[in-house]
């Protein structure tokens, strides 16, 4: 039997509208119009063109509830930063690149807020299935209520109408039925970074290879694994070193671990082992948060290890691109970075036009 999913409580947090997209939100009339304004999507992102101020005048309540997260005091200070590039980045994508569509019947769409990513991950979801024409119900961790209850709170003073937005939450144990519950009946999931946290992700992979630049991916592997304590989906706690840059990697460690690199001045700790490539998904489940890396010879080792690897990963090399990335065809990783970090979450672009795609079917 599905859950019963509560709203975001009131009292602290703005009282949110508790309805479940079985058909529609209650305020089935204030979607229908927001749907029709698909033939004029600029009037639709001036109705949230105030979202950014508002967000501004509310920054000091919304750096509390992510500290409320578990997020110190840089991480918030870079999800903030982040929130702001985010909200503005999707007002000009849905200007500028979806200029017109025929009116369509309103549809209802169900996203997740991460605990990790509390705020970025709300927006994530929320923004392109407004700026679609959709209503969105988001599944909310008891962890990121007191953030959900802040944006919903600004939304409202930016003057987004009414029962567009449904954040919703549960128990722990029971947020996973309660999505696929909300799933079964909306018109579809929104496009997001990951799937839900709802259980253990595999983890990201970072790969140096003979040619790559160890200094470098020793100074990302660091600041990537401080942002959120290493507990993002875009971390890359498997490390793969080839032989001929190990030295060099291992020697970079203790001078970017030992300045304090990173968020809040406090590094992930980094675990050094010569065991085969491919066990460093069990030696990194026995490490906890945190890094294990191990030195390689054969690159078929690191595909071998990407079998158990997240979608995220990175590549330190000088070899082009073009003759890298076909070889993680058919395997986890799908979003390869090229000498740099993975960063979480599609462009705005990319989920503007995977919601379009989504709800045309589902209209049709």
């Amino acid at each position: 039997m599905a859950p019963t999913p509560r709203p975001v409580p009131s009292g602290a947090h703005p009282p949110v509208h508790p309805g479940v997209p079985v058909a529609l939100p209650a305020d089935a009339p204030s979607l229908t119009a927001w749907a029709a304004t698909a033939r004029w999507p600029a009037r639709r992102s001036l109705a949230l063109h105030r979202l950014p101020r508002a967000l501004a005048a509310r920054r000091p309540a919304l750096r509390a509830a992510l500290h409320a997260c578990g997020l110190d005091p840089a991480a918030a200070a870079a999800e903030l930063r982040a929130a702001d590039r985010l909200t503005l980045r999707c007002l000009a994508a849905a200007c500028r690149r979806f200029p017109r569509a025929a009116p369509a019947r309103a549809a209802v769409v169900v996203s997740y807020a991460d605990p990790v990513r509390p705020l970025l991950s709300l927006l994530e979801g929320v923004l392109p299935a407004l700026l679609g024409g959709t209503a969105v119900t988001t599944v909310v961790a008891p962890g990121a209520v007191p953030t959900a209850g802040r944006l919903a709170r600004a939304m409202r003073d930016a003057g987004v109408p009414e029962g567009l937005w449904s954040p919703v939450t549960a128990p722990d144990g029971r947020l996973a039925a309660l999505h696929a519950a909300l799933a079964e009946h909306a018109c579809c999931l929104a496009p997001q970074c990951c799937p839900p946290p709802f259980r253990p992700r595999p983890p990201g992979l970072l790969v140096v290879r003979h040619d790559g630049d160890a200094r470098r991916a020793a100074r990302a592997l660091v600041r990537g694994l401080a942002a959120g304590t290493g507990r993002t989906c875009a971390a890359t706690p498997l490390v793969a070193v080839h032989a001929t840059r190990w030295d060099e990697f291992t020697a970079a460690l203790p001078r970017e671990t030992g300045d304090g690199a990173g968020s809040g001045g406090r590094a992930a700790p980094v675990a050094l082992t010569h065991a085969p490539v491919a066990a460093l998904a069990a030696a990194a489940r026995r490490h906890g948060h945190g890094a294990v890396a191990a030195p390689f010879t054969a690159w078929a080792e690191v595909l071998h290890a990407a079998r158990g690897a997240g979608v995220h990963a990175a590549v330190f090399t000088r070899t082009p691109w073009a003759r890298v990335a076909p070889q993680f065809d058919a395997l986890p990783p799908e979003r390869p970075a090229l000498n740099a970090l993975p960063r979480p979450g599609p462009t705005p672009v990319a989920a503007l036009r995977l919601l379009r795609s989504r709800a045309d079917r589902f209209r049709g």
